[in-house]
């Protein structure tokens, strides 16, 4: 996940969950998961 896109992925996450708290850990793990798919494809 690019740097710059993170503050307005959590924000979206934030309007659509209204949970502060939920929305971080959802774009924590879906970066998490992104960087173990990148890893497993190389």
């Amino acid at each position: 996940m690019a740097v710059d896109a993170y503050p307005r992925i959590v924000a979206t996450l934030i309007r659509v969950t209204g949970d502060w708290t939920l929305a971080e850990d959802c774009a924590q793990e879906a970066e998490r998961r992104a960087l173990l798919d990148r890893a497993a494809e190389l």
